[in-house]
């Protein structure tokens, strides 16, 4: 009878000693999850333990990094997008301005609505291009280099640039 009380306490001993090395481990893992949940990437810790939930959790960890670095791209893509947008529209914007308030006539109310037309142009051109970039994200290969003609691009960009009021008004004296 003791030899069988021991063998139950050694047994119930083992059991718990066993069951706190894969359920600490899977708690940790809980709350790492939960950090990445959460998005605080930046706080996630990788969790030692062997086995397969060693294995679980060095993929979590992987993970955490693979999203953070998600987030801080698509974080910078949306600022450039922003800028890349309002650049456009601010040109459109000065030089409809300009045309209703009088303040570039003739030849020059004609180069503005050029630019206007342009710049529409370019919106379209930069919707297009956030189009085939959220395709890039879910389809290989599609993407291709391109060469951009330096000299032209700053030859566009400053004429885009609407003259300030005291340019327009050197242009109409």
């Amino acid at each position: 009878m003791i030899i069988l009380s021991v063998g139950i306490i050694v047994a119930f001993l083992l059991s718990m000693l066993i069951t706190r090395r894969l359920v600490k481990p899977l708690g940790d893992l809980r709350k790492e999850l939960n950090k990445v949940e959460t998005r605080r990437f930046s706080e996630v810790q990788l969790v030692e333990s062997g086995g397969e939930i060693g294995d679980v959790a060095k993929a979590v960890y992987d993970l955490d990094g693979k999203l953070e670095k998600y987030q801080r791209t698509q974080k910078q893509f949306f600022q450039n997008a922003s800028h890349e947008l309002k650049t456009p529209l601010m040109s459109i914007q000065g030089y409809a301005e300009g045309i209703k308030d009088g303040i570039f006539t003739g030849d020059h109310a004609d180069k503005g609505l050029d630019v206007i037309v342009k710049e529409c142009e370019r919106l379209k051109k930069i919707v297009t291009e956030m189009i085939l970039l959220a395709k890039l994200e879910s389809e290989e290969g599609i993407f291709h280099m391109d060469r951009v003609p330096v000299r032209e691009l700053i030859t566009e960009t400053v004429e885009r640039r609407p003259p300030s009021s005291l340019t327009a008004r050197r242009y109409l004296e």
